[in-house]
């Protein structure tokens, strides 16, 4: 589940993947800003985000990692993201 999507000067790269010494981890590769990985019970929940209609939807993930931004939202330019947050949500990520 690897996406592509721009926001102005960053570019995101999102993927799901499964490494022996931490399970599952939902990986986010932000240019600029640096790694973010979580795992699945670091995530508290998973929500629709977006500024502008008609401008792109973002995924906004409601975390508690300490050393990670506040609000970390990916973007993607579609009207809506809520497919992507299901397939989420069934791989453990951000409950129900």
């Amino acid at each position: 589940m690897a996406r592509r999507s721009a926001d102005r000067f960053l570019q995101y790269h999102v993927a799901v993947r499964t490494t022996h010494r931490h399970g599952r981890l939902l990986t986010l590769r932000v240019v600029w800003r640096g790694l973010f990985e979580f795992k699945p019970d670091q995530v508290r929940r998973l929500s629709e985000f977006g500024l502008i209609p008609f401008f792109g939807k973002g995924v906004q993930i409601h975390h508690h990692v300490p050393n990670y931004p506040s609000r970390i939202v990916f973007w993607h330019l579609s009207l809506s993201v809520s497919w992507l947050i299901r397939e989420l949500r069934q791989l453990g990520y951000g409950g129900g």
